[in-house]
């Protein structure tokens, strides 16, 4: 039935590890035929969450964004916190406007997204920092990330890249 998401996302998943390319063109069609709805999300959810090309990845990413911001599904909240997690490690300034705009409008899970805002200001800040060749600072503002704690860990999921950071403001 061309009218059931089920259906097609069963379809979908046929191509998943023999065409990648009828995988990502069939998602597309799903994102597209059922526009407004629960399997939009899903689509581009897994487009994103699949994709090898870091520029499509992150087009799937915004869209989702936009799609969460409308209507709030909890499969593009669940999303947007993989995408920020890929931009906290290379945009943190794209991370810290994710944040911000998910605190402005999420209903649910803020305490999660205010610690995300907290952390990317804090990896803006010593970016900043480190430029300026000030390395000292930049270590002082990274100590005040927790690397241990749920949020850090389990929903941001930077804590490799953390540590990482922070010996490159010890050299």
């Amino acid at each position: 039935d061309p009218k059931n998401p089920d259906y097609a996302f069963g379809y979908l998943l046929s191509y998943k590890d023999s065409d990648r390319l009828k995988y990502d063109s069939l998602a597309l069609d799903i994102a597209i035929r059922f526009r407004g709805t629960d399997a939009e999300a899903t689509a581009y959810y897994w487009l994103a969450e699949e994709a090898t090309n870091k520029r499509l990845q992150e087009n799937y990413y915004e869209r989702l964004k936009k799609i969460y911001l409308e209507r709030q599904p909890e499969i593009a909240r669940a999303g947007l916190s993989s995408y920020f997690s890929l931009l906290i490690k290379t945009s943190p300034e794209k991370a810290f406007e994710l944040a911000l705009d998910m605190v402005s409008q999420i209903k649910t899970r803020v305490p999660e997204w205010r610690h995300k805002l907290e952390m990317a200001k804090r990896y803006v800040d010593a970016r900043g920092l480190l430029e300026a060749d000030q390395a000292a600072s930049a270590v002082h503002v990274l100590k005040g990330v927790k690397l241990n704690d749920r949020l850090s860990d389990s929903y941001i999921n930077t804590g490799e890249n953390l540590r990482l950071f922070r010996a490159e403001s010890l050299d």
